[in-house]
């Protein structure tokens, strides 16, 4: 009986090996109780998930549950996009068997491995993996040595396949960014495994374009490594005199007429539409007319109680929830708007010393604002304390200038005046941040203040310490990000705002009027805003350069307005006091 229970299992384990060999040489999974019951379990190490054309790869083999009669079995892998792990005899030890190789990768979409190993005469199939492949090509692009803003350049872009097929469609472009109009093409891949195309692109305003090879195959998965080229974008090359003459003048003329066409009559609402249209009309018929007179009265009339000039409106100056009377008197409003005008009308004759002096005195009267040069000063934003907190570089250097000029064309010997200049022009170098030629827009701040401000800035510095200011203006329009939009940090810097800025250059050095960014600043704003207020920008331009007043600025625009005042206000460009 025991003989014959013997048998029995015998039989039994040998049915259930048997069956459990067939299905694992038809690749399907080994049952558990199979397993167990000794068949042979193939199993092939992790691979990457990309593999990559021409590559080599470790890969090991192992097969385990061998039966203890097995000596040596063959192993290897099986599969298609690989070579070099063929079946080879290996010696098994302690039931197992175990074959390193090298797989390498071959030209394809994808690959596909699996471990198989043969036992005496019976085969099994393992573990399998399917990998996307990656054929390595190479890129150069060649980039001229100068990019110039708006000016055609030529790019060479190159692609080196050898490991693809000749004729295999390739569509290479331009990556990277700081160029534009270079389109896409798709080309076949010659004989020579080399593509090579010509590419020609206009280069954006960027301060560096970072330009390499696009490339890509329909057919295949592409690892493209090649150089990536940087290249600072300078200026275009400055128009001449005549030709940056014509330009300024027409659109500047072209916006006055605009603005008078659509109005119907200049918009004087508001201290800056006053001034503006005073600077205007006074710098085509000069002083001695009654439109003139009429115009300065208008001026005069919006005084503030102390004799300054502020916005006529209750506003929040450093957006700290304070908001300030609408009579206060504000530093730039006399500094910058009404002050110059009054000192013209003075200097034509046409304005008692009272109305020039009652501003100069607001100026002296402002409270200092606090500063760490020894025996400096700083202006403060208003006239009231609150706004004396913090320094306004901008605010204190214009002061001081429109202090300054006062005393040299009027000859007065105003108490305190001089001291007052003095003190501040020590305080220049304090805030200066050298590296980008600026100043920051309040004191305590590490980042240069905005276009606009800054150009203004340069402006006044250039007046009280002319080394310093050229040093300044130099630095500035040095700096590669002093025509690009991204360097402005004040709240109020909209593109209007920094286009002004880069007019305001032109209008302190005319040598920029000549430049691209400067000129295409202007017609930014010419094509965005319409109305006398960008219109004087040009002219102040112009003045600076000497041309003779525009023919729309003769004396003829009230003619042609008709009344001389409007009803109501229209839109205008955005304005504030500093």
């Amino acid at each position: 009986m025991r003989i014959t229970f013997a048998f029995i299992g015998r039989r039994l384990a040998a049915t259930l090996a048997a069956v459990a060999a067939a299905t694992a040489a038809g690749g399907a999974a080994v049952p558990a109780a199979a397993a167990a019951a000794g068949t042979p379990r193939v199993t092939l190490t992790a691979l990457p998930t990309t593999l990559v054309v021409g590559r080599s790869y470790p890969v090991t083999v192992t097969v385990t549950g061998l039966p203890a009669a097995a000596r040596t079995v063959s192993l290897g892998l099986r599969g298609t996009g690989h070579t070099g792990c063929a079946p080879a005899r290996v010696a098994a030890a302690r039931l197992r068997a175990t074959l390193s190789c090298r797989l390498r990768v071959t030209p394809g979409a994808t690959l596909f491995a699996q471990a198989a190993a043969t036992v005496g005469d019976r085969r099994y199939a393992g573990s399998a993996v399917r990998r996307t492949v990656r054929t390595p090509v190479t890129t150069t692009i060649a980039v001229p040595a100068t990019l110039r803003w708006r000016t055609g350049a030529t790019l060479r872009l190159t692609v080196d396949a050898p490991l693809l097929r000749a004729g295999t469609r390739l569509t290479v472009g331009v990556g990277g960014s700081g160029v534009h109009r270079c389109p896409t093409r798709t080309l076949a891949l010659p004989g020579t495994h080399r593509l090579t195309v010509a590419c020609a692109v206009l280069p954006m305003q960027v301060a560096v374009a970072r330009l390499r090879v696009a490339v890509t195959a329909p057919a295949a998965t592409l690892l493209a490594t090649g150089n990536t080229e940087r290249r600072p974008v300078h200026d275009a090359v400055a128009v001449s005199a005549e030709a940056a003459r014509a330009e300024w003048e027409e659109r500047t003329d072209s916006q006055l007429a605009r603005d008078l066409a659509a109005a119907g009559a200049p918009v004087l609402t508001g201290i800056g539409q006053v001034a503006m249209w005073l600077e205007l009309h006074t710098g085509g018929a000069g002083w001695r007319n009654a439109r003139a007179r009429d115009l300065r009265d208008r001026l005069l009339a919006l005084r503030t109680p102390d004799g300054g000039y502020g916005i006529g409106r209750a506003w929040d100056a450093f957006g700290d929830g304070s908001t300030n009377p609408a009579d206060t008197t504000y530093s730039y409003t006399i500094a910058n708007v009404a002050g110059p005008l009054l000192l013209r009308a003075w200097l034509a004759g046409e304005l008692p010393d009272r109305y020039l002096r009652e501003p100069v005195d607001a100026l002296l009267r402002a409270p200092a604002a606090p500063t760490r040069t020894p025996g400096g000063a700083c202006i403060g934003y208003s006239a009231l304390p609150e706004d004396a907190r913090v320094c306004v570089p901008n605010v204190s250097f214009g002061s001081a200038r429109f202090l300054a000029d006062v005393a040299r064309e009027t000859g007065w010997e105003v108490p305190g005046l001089a001291d007052r200049v003095a003190a501040v022009t020590r305080t220049i170098p304090e805030l200066y941040l050298p590296a980008s030629g600026a100043w920051p827009y309040l004191a305590g701040r590490t980042r240069p203040q905005d276009h606009s401000h800054n150009a203004y800035t340069i402006r006044s510095v250039l007046a009280l310490d002319p080394a310093f200011g050229r040093r300044a203006l130099a630095a500035f329009t040095a700096h590669p990000l002093w025509w690009l939009p991204a360097t402005a940090t004040q709240g109020s810097s909209t593109p209007y705002h920094r286009h002004i800025g880069l007019v305001q250059v032109a209008w302190t050095d005319c040598r920029y009027a000549r430049h691209a960014q400067v000129r295409d600043a202007f017609a930014q704003i010419s094509a965005q805003y319409s109305g006398a207020n960008v219109a004087l920008w040009g002219y102040r331009v112009l003045e600076t350069c000497g041309y003779p007043p525009l023919t729309a600025v003769r004396g003829t625009i009230w003619e042609r307005a008709g009344p001389a005042a409007a009803a109501t206000a229209r839109p205008r460009a955005p304005a504030r006091p500093g």
